[in-house]
């Protein structure tokens, strides 16, 4: 069994002490995701922020349950209302499965290093227009 990378072990957490089943490695070829933007209040903004940055590492508390990562579902799983944003994570993204019981399985993603994983949008609900307007304000980085 190939060794899992430091920081996918050494990040680990589980606030909660739930049942889980992890199975992590290294993206080798890049990987569709759907991340939710559900924590926030503005999603065409933090679309913005991902397709400008990246997505954005969560270090602690609830964002960061089961550890520091991005959290994500599998690509194109629809079983929610809120705003999502579709994303393919490039070859040499950490990655680790999340099997708890009662839950869809999920994906925690880290960067080597760093606190952002750069991805390619690929899709989202957010309307374009809205998008646009947002785009308008926001200032490049």
């Amino acid at each position: 069994m190939a060794t899992l990378p430091r920081r996918l072990v050494d990040t680990r957490r589980n606030l909660n002490n739930y049942e889980v089943v992890r199975l992590g490695g290294i993206i080798a070829e890049p990987t569709e995701f759907r991340q939710t933007l559900h924590s926030s209040t503005i999603p065409a903004v933090a679309y913005l922020g991902i397709e400008r940055r990246g997505l954005r590492i969560s270090r602690e508390g609830a964002q960061a349950q089961w550890g520091e990562g991005a959290y994500v579902w599998p690509a194109r799983l629809h079983f929610t209302s809120l705003p999502w944003i579709d994303v393919e994570a490039p070859t040499g993204t950490l990655v680790e499965e999340l099997r708890v019981k009662g839950q869809k399985p999920f994906y925690r993603l880290l960067p080597l290093t760093g606190d952002h994983i750069p991805v390619r949008v690929l899709g989202t609900n957010i309307p374009g227009e809205v998008i646009a307007q947002f785009r308008q304000f926001a200032p490049e980085d």
